[in-house]
């Protein structure tokens, strides 16, 4: 061990592996309560995994801290909080639009998921708390934990004034949503379809969700909902 202070930021709440197709819903939290076990099953795993790597890494009495997307304990997550629209369920909209459409097929659809998990805290903290978890056993302790709403700085920035056209605030803040879901979409549409065709149904996508988004700026945002966790390795 040699690590005395470790820190990550938004970037454990992705899986090791998507589980298990979703016919439900592209996003955990939107899906069938049948079809989200695997998804707990697998962050669970993954989630064990990642702190017990930590434990092995921090020497005694160092520090790790984790800030990391989660589910509050009033069911508030990344976008879907304090404003009307919620993003996932926008973003499963359009796509179940265009499989109306017969821009892509139920097929794409299913294999369109997320891989990744918003941990409650209590699921955070289960691997702290039970004593025959290999976490306990190295002696990684959890000193804080809790949740955390912040609210859209995008969504602010139009309530503010700095935008006098909903289009051009649409175009600047749709871009932040597809940095980290780009590759999700692109990845559920068939590999028999060219590059440039999955290009532009992804494009087309973005472009309608920047429509929704132009039509109604003040109920659009992506609420940030995090969990954060300080946790010691003990001496």
């Amino acid at each position: 061990a040699s690590v005395h202070l470790a820190f990550s930021a938004t970037a454990m709440h992705w899986l090791s592996k998507c589980p298990a197709p979703m016919s439900s819903a592209l996003h955990h939290t939107l899906a069938s309560p049948e079809e989200t076990v695997a998804y707990q099953q697998q962050a669970a795993l993954d989630w064990e995994r990642i702190i017990l790597h930590r434990a092995k890494e921090l020497v005694p009495g160092g520090y790790a801290v984790i800030v990391n997307f989660a589910v509050s304990p009033e069911g508030y997550y990344l976008g879907n909080a304090t404003l009307p629209v919620n993003m996932h369920k926008t973003f499963m909209e359009i796509w179940r639009d265009f499989v109306s459409e017969g821009k892509i097929t139920e097929e794409e659809f299913k294999n369109t998921n997320f891989a990744n998990y918003y941990r409650t805290l209590e699921e955070c903290k289960k691997p702290f708390e039970d004593e025959s978890s290999p976490v306990f056993k190295e002696g990684l302790e959890l000193v804080k934990a809790d949740t955390r709403t912040v609210g859209c700085p995008y969504n602010a920035a139009w309530k503010q004034g700095k935008f006098k056209d909903a289009k051009e605030w649409a175009k600047w803040y749709i871009p932040t949503t597809r940095t980290w879901s780009n590759s999700t979409f692109f990845s559920g549409l068939n590999g028999s379809r060219s590059k440039q065709e999955r290009d532009a149904i992804v494009d087309e996508l973005f472009d309608r969700y920047t429509e929704r988004a132009a039509a109604a700026p003040e109920d659009h945002g992506m609420d940030y909902v995090h969990s954060y966790l300080v946790m010691r390795k003990k001496l």
